[in-house]
Parts: structure tokens; sequence; C-alpha cells
């Protein structure tokens, strides 16, 4: 039925006589995800030798990478993805987010989606099957990178060759919890650590717009980012919402964050990284609060159409009566816009936006 069909289009595109057809984009892979505001700390070139070594060692065949929320894991992942998928140590390069809870089909769909594998409806049963047939039978070596993981994953079921007999594949995984790496058997686990002081300082500067000659705001830029507990988002957020503000108001949130009451049921590594985010939270302005609050809303890591933020902030009265959708989307793009600027919402492809997994836990 498909071959029939494949030919009724290639007819009518024959006798149609088109200039151009339209079709799929290929996918970009790797890099399509890499950010553009990757900065080379000296802290962080050890792990990335380590973890570039280790990929292209072609001695482990399952590696973790584990570290606090916020120490940029995903970044580095995706640089070390690049970096030995331009060095022909593997292949092909594939990248898929994981989250709580795990939406297995959803992962199938990423992977088989970079492989130009389709999977058929209905047939999820066989969907690990036809991703372990195309994995195995790939020419070259591949690397899948699950990021974000949060318990154990069933590689197999998921269709993930891995092990001893399957050498053309590499499995490289995120997390937060050491626990994870040890249960999926990772044959090495590396750890991130926050920033150290020097270039905790250097990223704050980036994003703060401050010259190193500024000794009058340098010194209390010092103090902010011991407060920010030396991890690149709660830095990167703190100095983007302090951008443009004076000495005196650097000095207030400084006391701010000092001064902050204790705060329940979060885990004590986080608790500085919260501050800094409730702080550059009370600076937005009433509409960015209220959207960043609807998008925290969304299940994590998904992609929300600005589309859909639209209608539903004229349905929630977020952005008083709007007359029409054209109007709505007027008031809701600015608010995003903001909200991007801050470093709180991540916008992963055009017309959508998403939430980091970390800022979307302080919203909530």
């Amino acid at each position: 039925m498909l071959a029939n069909k494949m030919n009724d289009a290639t007819n009518l595109i024959e006798s149609c006589k088109f200039d151009k057809v339209a079709r799929p984009a290929d996918h970009l892979g790797i890099c399509s995800i890499i950010s553009t505001n990757f900065m080379d700390f000296e802290s962080r070139k050890s792990k990335s030798k380590e973890l570039v070594k280790a990929l292209e060692n072609g001695n482990y065949y399952i590696i973790g990478l584990q570290g606090l929320g916020g120490t940029g894991k995903t970044t580095l992942v995706t640089q070390a993805g690049k970096q030995v998928e331009e060095s022909k140590a593997f292949h092909k390069v594939i990248f898929t987010v994981v989250s709580n809870p795990p939406n297995i089909k959803k992962i199938q769909q990423n992977i088989a989606m970079q492989l130009d594998l389709p999977l058929e409806e209905g047939k999820e049963e066989k969907h690990s099957e036809d991703l372990w047939k195309r994995i195995v039978n790939i020419k070259g070596k591949i690397l899948i990178i699950l990021d974000d993981v949060w318990e154990k994953l069933d590689l197999r079921g998921i269709g993930i060759p891995n092990g001893l007999d399957q050498k053309n594949c590499c499995v490289l995984i995120t997390t937060r919890d050491t626990k994870v790496c040890e249960v999926m058997r990772c044959h090495l686990i590396i750890a991130l650590q926050t920033l150290n002081e020097v270039d905790a300082l250097n990223l704050f500067k980036e994003n703060a717009g401050l010259e190193s000659d500024n000794s009058s705001k340098l010194g209390v830029a010092r103090e902010i980012v011991k407060e920010c507990g030396g991890l690149p988002l709660a830095i990167v957020t703190v100095a983007t919402t302090l951008k443009g503000w004076n000495l005196r108001d650097w000095k207030n949130a400084l006391k701010t964050l000092q001064n902050s009451g204790p705060l329940q049921n979060i885990h004590q590594d986080l608790v500085k990284v919260y501050r800094s985010m409730e702080l550059s939270y009370n600076y937005l302005g009433v509409e960015a609060q209220k959207l960043l609050l609807l998008c925290s809303l969304f299940p994590e890591d998904y992609e929300i159409p600005i589309s859909l933020l639209s209608k539903l902030g004229v349905g929630l009265g977020l952005f008083g009566e709007a007359d029409n959708y054209s109007s709505a989307r007027r008031k809701v793009i600015p608010v995003k816009n903001d909200l991007i600027k801050s470093s709180l919402l991540l916008e992963p492809k055009e017309s959508c936006v998403k939430t980091h997994d970390l800022v979307r836990e302080v919203a909530l």
C-alpha cells in the first residue's frame, strides 16, 4: 500500500512539473542542542578531557557523568559528543533527554528519529527490537547520550545494545545521583563539581556585563558569587538579573541572599541555588512571574509552543482581556523574551520554550 502511494506521489510530481518539492529536513544531530553561550572554564577542562578520553578509549561501554542540578552536565556532554563525532571516534552521536518519570516511548521515538528509523504506530512491542537491529547494523561506533536520568533504565527494553558483545555502541548518562550510576553498572563514573572561585567570578562578570576595572562592584560580585554556591545556573540567573543595576542595588541583592530564611525540605547542597533563583524571580514583573509559574506546570523538559502559552495566558487572565489571538501573542512575546534574557526560560527551537528542570523545581 505504501509502495502504491509512493508511485502516486512520484507521478503527481512529474505531471505537475514543480520546480522544487519540499521534503523533511535532515536531523541536525548533536550540534542542534549545543549551547551558544558555552564558556571553556579551566575547572571544566580536566573533566572534559577525562570524558572525551574515556569515550575515545573504547573500553567503557556505559559511562556516567554525575553532578548537582545546574552544574552544567548537559553542556559538558553535548560538547564532548560534538568533539568525538568530529574526531571520527564515533560514526554517530545521538542525544535524548530522559527526565522524571521516564517516558520510554518518547525516548525510543527520539532515538529512532535520529537514526532515520520509522517506528510503526500500534506495534510498540516491536520498537525495542527495531531499534536494536538498526543500531547493531550501523557500520561504525555509535554514542547514545541519555541526559537527566533519575532511576535505573532497562537499556535492552528501550532497544539500546550494551555490553562486551555490542562494542559498536557506547552509552553516556548524566544524573544528579551517584546511585543511579551504580545501579546502571557504569564502567566509569565522572563527578562534576561546582565551579572554582575564579571561574565562577568570570562567569558572573560575563553575564552581568561587569568590567574587570570596576573595583567598587568587583568586591560585591565576589560575595554574590559565593552565595550562588559555584553553580553555573545560579550564577547566570543572578548575574543577568543584576546587569545594569547600580552598586547600591547590588549590595541590597547581596543582603537579600545572605539574610534569606531557612528553606524546608530542600537538600543542603541546593539551598544556595534555590535562593539565587528566588531572588531573580522576585525582581521579575508580575506578568513574567505568572508566565514562569504557568510554564512550570508543564511536564519536565516539555517544549511548550508559544501559541499554547498565548491561549492559556488569555484564558487565565494573565495579560488582561484580549480581543483576538494576534493581540494575545503580542503580549506574550515580550514577557517570554524577558524570561529568556533572565535565563529562567530556555528556547530550544523557534516558537517553543521550556524550563530547566531546576528552575521548574524552584517555580513549583
